[in-house]
């Protein structure tokens, strides 16, 4: 049985690692065109990082999609190459089959619970952070000297010399407020412009006033922050907040760590689904496919809906796990009952 053994594995593995790899590119495909601009100036390491973010924030739900679909390719093989037949004919039972499915899933589910409790919520503070700082930073690698350019805040600015954030000759247009600034020197430090031996045109009813000036500050709005929730807080910060005296943070602290335990079991079942339902199901592939993908999108609704009703104190945290746990055991059960 060991030969048998090593097969699924194997099988499992490829199926699990390709299906990530598809996911991955689909994933860092699509976010990567909601900020273009950011990405055309930073460097190549911190392109990389920022791929590397990405990816690892949404590496939960690839990882639950991908653990599925492994499992029920595995058994859409046996069954179309007749495999299952000659190892039913060798005397192995489903409840062998599922043991050893079951063994694979357990190792399945250490990797989900370190992704769920440590990978993701570090990946989604990091990249909230990173993202931010690039959107509120990139318009510095846009100015360039001797050219009128547009920055955040509705302002354009003109330099005749850039050296780094520093800059000499300074003409900076306020369009909201109509304000003309000009100065011998500036430095950029984040949103903030530090301008020095300069003036400021002031409009008012009829004219415009000039104050001259040694040292003047301009605050460049920049509105964009990339903020991370409260689920992608730390483990250990969260299991502080569980014993907090507030009883807002405790509730979502707990129903948090709550969803983190969820997924990480769900790990444990949604491959012997995908399984059970190949080998039960006498239907084409392509509809047990959608099966298997509607029963997916079932318990992530379920998950969300009893989530939110317990974040709000409107259920008992336990309720909403028992709720969850008792779908993701009912269906198995139903198909290995099926015959």
């Amino acid at each position: 049985m060991k030969i048998l053994d090593r097969y699924l594995y194997k099988e499992l593995a490829k199926y699990s690692f390709a299906l990530i790899l598809v996911f991955s590119v689909l994933i860092i495909s699509s976010q990567l065109v909601h900020l273009p601009d950011i990405f055309f100036h930073i460097n190549a390491f911190e392109f990389l990082k920022a791929l590397f973010l990405i990816n690892l924030s949404y590496l939960k739900i690839q990882f639950l999609f991908a653990v599925g679909l492994a499992f029920l390719f595995l058994g859409l093989k046996l069954k179309e190459n007749r495999e299952i037949y000659a190892i039913y004919a060798t005397g192995v039972s489903d409840k062998y089959l599922l043991k050893k499915l079951s063994l694979f899933s357990i190792g399945l589910v250490v990797i989900g619970g370190t992704l769920a409790f440590f990978l993701v919520p570090m990946a989604n503070i990091q990249r909230a952070k990173f993202i931010t700082d690039k959107v509120r930073n990139h318009f510095l690698d846009a100015i360039q000297p001797d050219n009128f350019v547009k920055i955040p805040g509705g302002n354009v600015i003109y330099v005749s010399e850039k050296k780094g954030n520093t800059f000499k000759n300074v003409f900076l247009y306020n369009q909201r407020k109509n304000q003309l600034i000009t100065a011998k020197k500036a430095k950029l430090e984040k949103s903030v412009v530090k301008l020095y031996d300069g003036m400021v045109q002031v409009p008012t009813k009829d004219s415009f006033n000039i104050l001259a000036f040694k040292e003047y500050i301009f605050k460049i709005s920049v509105a964009y922050t990339k903020d991370f929730e409260f689920s992608s807080l730390p483990t250990e910060k969260l299991l502080k907040l569980a014993k907090s005296h507030i009883k807002k943070e405790r509730l979502l602290a707990i129903t948090t760590l709550a969803n983190r335990l969820v997924y990480t079991i769900s790990i444990l079942f949604v491959g012997l689904i995908g399984f059970l339902m190949a080998i039960r199901l006498d239907k084409e592939k392509e509809f047990i496919l959608g099966i298997f993908l509607a029963s997916l999108v079932i318990y992530l609704a379920l998950d969300h809906y009893l989530l939110k009703l317990a974040e709000k104190g409107k259920i008992n945290p336990i309720i909403y796990i028992a709720g969850v746990l008792t779908y993701l055991t009912a269906v198995p059960i139903f198909l290995y009952k099926r015959r």
